[in-house]
This record gives C-alpha cells, sequence and structure tokens, in this order.
C-alpha cells in the first residue's frame, strides 16, 4: 500500500539498521508527516514503547484512523467529481472506520484519469468506475493486513509542526520535500471528492524545514530528520545520504541517543584506518568468561576489512555487500570475524521457502586455533536469523553458502560446525579447475553463546589440549 509520503527502499532499509542496532528500543516515537505509514511499518519490527503517527491528508489520515479503531465524519462534496461517485460511495462513507478507509482508498486508485481533459480518459474512467465494487473489496483486503503488520499506538491530526516539545521523545521527520503545497497533486481527485474538518497547517518552505532542523539540533532533541537540503551548519548530525537515478538527494540528520549526533556523524562516515576497533591478538585466550558479540556495519567497513584479510590470488568470487547485511564479530571487543548476509534469490523461482545465503564470511589474521570454524559457526546464531528476517521482510529455517576451493572439501565447514555439503561440481576459470561447493545448515537453532560454548569446548580446547578432532 503504497501513495506520497513512502520511504524510498534505501531509506527504509537505514531505519531498519538503527532499529537493529537497538535505537528505537524502550523510546517514545513521534512520527512526523506518515505519509502511507512505511515508518510506522518497519518501527513495528524493533521494540519501541509507543509509536504515534501523525498527517494532515485526508487519505493518509483515515488510514490513520482505522489503525488506531476511530472514525471521523466525513462529507460528498457539491462537485462533478463528487456526483460521479456518490452512487459507489454515499452510503459507505460514514459506516465503520475499515468502510471509510476502503472506500476513500479506492476513489484514490482512480486519481489517474483526472482530469478528464479528453474523450479517451472520459471512456475509460466510466470503463473502469463500473469496477468499483470490486477496487472497493480489494482495498479492503489491502487494509486489513496492512493493519495486522503496522504497530501504531496513537494518531494526531493536527500540523505536524505544532508536536515538537518533549525531550523525552524520539522524533521522526519525514515532512514532504516540495514547497508549498505542490504535493496535494497527488490528492487532487480525493480532495475534490471529499469534505471534512481539517485542521489548519503552514506551507512548507525550503527556510521553515531548514530552521526546524536547527530546532532540533539547538535543542537538544533525539531525532531523525529526513529532507531534501543540505544544512551546512548542521553537518556534524548529519548520519546518511541517498542519492536517486532521478537525480534527488535525501539527507538524514539525527542524534541517536542522549547528545550523540556528532559521534554518529563520524561513526557513519568510518574511515577504518583510525584503529577503531582493536583485532584479536595471538595471545588471545578463549573461554566462558570471554563475551563474543556482533555489531552491523557499514558496507565501506566491510569493504575495507575484505580487502585487508581476503587474498585474491585464492577467492575468485567474494560477492557484492550492497544489498547485504554485513556483521563484524568481536571477542571481549577485539576484532576477530566478518559475515555478510544476503538473499538467496534463487529459492523463490521455485516456490520454495526462502533461504539466507551467507555470501561471504572470514576471520582476521591470527594464530588462535579453528577460529575460522567459530565464524561460520557463529552465522547460524539465532541473533542473526531474527535480523535477518526482519531485514529482508521473510521467514526463513535454512541458510546456505557456495564456496570456490582447488580441494573437494572446505575445511572449515567440516566435522563438527553444522554445515553440510549438498552439492560439489567443478567450474573452470581459465586454465584452472576448481570445485563450487554448495553447504547448507539450519538456521538459528541456537544462540550466539551456545555457538560459542559449542566452538569452545569441541574445537578450541581440543586442540589446545591437543586431543584428536572428532
Amino acid at each position: 500500500m503504497i501513495f506520497f509520503g513512502a520511504l524510498r527502499k534505501p531509506e527504509k532499509a537505514f531505519l531498519a539498521k538503527l532499529g537493529m542496532e537497538g535505537v528505537f528500543d524502550g523510546r517514545d516515537v513521534q512520527v512526523i508527516g506518515s505519509g502511507s505509514f512505511t515508518i510506522e511499518q518497519t518501527l513495528s519490527k524493533f521494540s519501541p514503547k509507543t509509536v504515534c503517527g501523525n498527517d494532515i491528508s485526508l487519505l493518509s489520515v483515515v488510514i490513520g484512523d482505522y489503525l488506531v479503531g476511530r472514525m471521523r465524519e466525513i462529507r460528498l462534496k457539491d462537485t462533478r467529481e463528487a456526483e460521479a461517485f456518490r452512487p459507489y460511495v454515499e452510503e459507505r462513507l460514514n459506516t465503520d472506520s475499515l468502510t471509510q478507509a476502503a472506500t476513500i482508498l479506492s476513489v484514490y486508485h482512480y486519481t489517474a484519469y483526472f482530469p478528464l481533459s479528453n474523450l479517451y480518459k472520459v471512456r475509460k474512467f466510466k470503463q473502469e468506475l463500473s469496477k468499483f465494487d470490486k477496487v472497493f473489496e480489494g482495498c479492503i483486503g489491502v487494509l486489513k493486513d496492512f493493519k495486522s503488520k503496522v504497530r501504531i499506538d496513537d494518531f494526531v491530526v493536527k500540523d505536524g509542526t505544532e508536536l515538537v516539545g518533549d525531550k523525552e521523545k524520539f522524533y521522526i521527520w519525514h515532512l514532504p520535500f516540495d514547497e508549498g503545497d505542490s504535493y496535494l497533486k497527488d490528492y487532487r481527485l480525493v480532495n475534490a471528492v471529499f469534505d471534512w474538518d481539517a485542521p489548519e497547517y503552514k506551507k512548507m518552505t525550503k527556510e521553515k524545514n531548514i530552521s526546524f532542523l536547527r530546532r532540533f539540533v539547538e535543542g537538544g532533541y533525539d531525532f531523525l530528520f529526513f529532507t531534501s537540503h543540505y544544512v551546512d551548519d548542521c553537518k556534524d548530525f548529519l548520519i546518511a545520504k541517498f542519492k536517486y537515478r532521478e537525480g534527488d538527494t535525501v539527507y538524514a540528520y539525527g542524534r541517536i541517543g542522549k547528545g550523540n549526533g556528532v559521534y554518529w556523524a563520524k561513526r557513519w562516515g568510518l574511515s577504518i584506518k583510525d584503529g577503531r576497533y582493536p583485532l584479536l591478538p595471538d595471545d588471545f585466550e578463549f573461554g566462558e568468561d570471554v563475551n563474543v558479540s556482533f555489531k552491523i556495519v557499514k558496507r565501506d567497513v566491510f569493504n575495507y576489512y575484505r580487502e585487508l584479510f581476503i587474498a585474491k590470488d585464492k577467492v575468485r568470487f567474494y560477492g557484492n555487500p550492497s544489498s547485504g547485511i554485513p556483521v563484524l564479530l568481536f571477542a571481549n571487543g577485539c576484532l576477530f570475524g566478518f559475515l555478510l548476509f544476503a538473499q538467496d534469490r534463487s529459492s523463490y523461482k521455485f516456490g520454495k521457502r526462502p533461504t539466507a545465503f551467507l555470501l561471504s564470511d572470514f576471520r582476521v589474521a591470527s594464530n588462535v586455533p579453528r577460529l575460522s570454524k567459530l565464524v561460520v559457526m557463529l552465522a547460524k546464531a539465532a541473533e542473526f536469523k531474527d535480523i535477518y528476517e526482519k531485514a529482508f521482510g521473510v521467514k526463513t529455517e535454512e541458510i546456505m553458502t557456495a564456496v570456490y576451493t582447488e580441494k573437494p572439501v572446505s575445511m572449515k565447514y567440516e566435522r563438527g560446525t553444522g554445515w553440510r555439503c549438498v552439492n560439489r561440481a567443478k567450474r573452470r576459470f581459465g586454465d584452472t579447475e576448481v570445485f563450487y561447493l554448495t553447504y547448507r545448515a539450519p538456521f538459528g537453532e541456537k544462540s550466539l553463546r551456545e555457538e560459542y560454548l559449542l566452538w569452545l569446548e569441541k574445537h578450541y580446547r581440543r586442540v589446545r589440549h591437543g586431543a584428536a578432532e572428532s
């Protein structure tokens, strides 16, 4: 269900990445400019204390009312457009919140035909209008399904600029980027057909948009602010930039956590050469008291380490992380491993349950025994299954990976790791013939801690104590 005011896919992925890191956990989140509720839908996958939506356009308002279980009076205008729809909408308009929202969403469906500027549009509109009941039933189903996926605790119908004030809240600002009312052309038919007690609001301008960004920055609020404007005096709070083929650029400014805007701005533009993450020392001793943790990072962070630790003469394919989930692994804060999760598109073609794909896994250069086995065992952990399902919106029970090697097996996946080789084939690269191996494993049967303790007992200690490997 997408109409004006939706986050685009890269922005949703960025919001989800913040959610995975716990930015919204336990917070009262106020969305300013709900649009088609893609922000609320993304937040529903995480654990905010409350989520409050906001909008002033009629289509968003009636959907917001339906999501929180209330209804307002909507009237038909005395217009030619309203008369065309009257036989189909008059009795449905004020029945209940679901019927009301579906009625107005159905009318919105016909926006492309207006204005009726030529005979073709008139003829096509009359043809499609005869299918109104079918469109309406489709909208009922869409709205019911949407409500099951969206968590929203309240919805406020007023000028979003009036909602800023409570410093205990986390604000997500996503008002239209266009100046004035130009964005309302998307709602030209809905506004021509229906009348309601609309709230007063101030038209948005570039200057007003920037002034509110400065208000968030200077006022000490925790916030995420999407805008099409680059603001130099707020550059320390710029945490993401999205460039699109259409030529437009969206900037995301924010203070994530108490007063750490500059920290996050630096983090998302991180240069690894600053030594931010200490590497695992050769004399590191693993034991029950070691805390194994992970961090989801930006693509260029992962790429830096990949260039540093993967030998190009040995690896012929190691994936493109642009659409994956890059992860760093730590032991007591020391970096030791790297994972990159992606989608296995082939499983969709045959109607199978989606399978997670481990696109890349490697470790730091270290003398610690069986460290590669620890990396691939942790990749199966329940924590990563949960992250994967939230990021890609699918349920999966299995993870797979593919390996190019000159040997018929890849030892780091063999013997007590939980992975099994399901396919072995030969591929030729120039004059060299290599094995192409496919490994699969259950995804999420054990937690990160359980996988670590299993590795500790089954692999690390046996080598340390000189015992034979099973």
